[in-house]
């Protein structure tokens, strides 16, 4: 009686000697006609096995600051640069990060809806979860997400020197009958002082921090404006 297992080391042996007898790139070829579908399989599988090991082992670290970044086009915040050299500045334990996102897109014009839907709803939800410290997007974003979302007034979480220091960069917003501070301009920052319109006029984009009404970690916050603008 044949049984599934001997018919499986026959067919292993067969293709064990045809391989034998090719060369390296013959191999290559031989598997790739014959059994693309399998390696594709393959190699998404061994793709979801790190997503999930990272999901993993990021829900194992403690997030001590999180904001993300949209529609920048000049690429002037590298949030993978940012991330890295931002944590140099900190004494972070081992399961502490820092996380920033700079993929996200905010089209009001509905050219990029799908895009623009999924950047929405992720900010949405970290921020629902409160798990988002700020956000920096430009003047059109920013304008709509001041009516759009709760924010943070930057005069009450801001210490007395940093408010002294940045009062040509806070923007006041008059709302519920008292000016309020819901937004920092960015434009004096590292990462756009001599870099944005006074060093390339095509850069024309200003760039606004904001704060929601929901972020966890103020303290820390304010130790990263004190970067941004140092």
């Amino acid at each position: 009686m044949i049984t599934t297992e001997n018919r499986f080391k026959s067919w292993y042996q067969q293709e064990k000697e045809k391989l034998r007898a090719l060369s390296w790139k013959k191999r290559v070829g031989y598997l790739l006609h014959y059994y693309r579908g399998w390696l594709i399989g393959l190699i998404v599988l061994i793709c979801v096995g790190f997503y999930i090991g990272d999901m993993v082992a990021q829900s194992q670290k403690e997030v001590v600051l999180q904001g993300f970044f949209t529609n920048d086009e000049w690429n002037l915040f590298s949030a993978e640069e940012l991330q890295k050299d931002y944590q140099t500045t900190l004494s972070l334990q081992k399961n502490q990060s820092v996380v920033f996102d700079d993929s996200l897109y905010i089209d009001l014009g509905g050219k990029a809806s799908d895009y623009t839907a999924a950047s929405n709803g992720k900010i949405i939800a970290y921020m629902a979860t409160h798990e988002l410290d700020f956000i920096v997007t430009s003047s059109e974003v920013m304008q709509h997400y001041q009516e759009l979302i709760p924010l943070k007034d930057l005069n009450e979480i801001l210490p007395d020197d940093l408010k002294k220091a940045l009062q040509n960069s806070l923007v006041p917003t008059f709302k519920d009958g008292k000016t309020v501070c819901l937004a920092l301009d960015m434009t004096q920052s590292r990462f756009v002082a001599g870099i944005g319109v006074d060093q390339d006029p095509a850069i024309t984009d200003t760039y606004y921090l904001l704060v929601p009404a929901s972020a966890p970690h103020t303290a820390q916050l304010t130790d990263f404006i004190r970067y941004c603008f140092n």
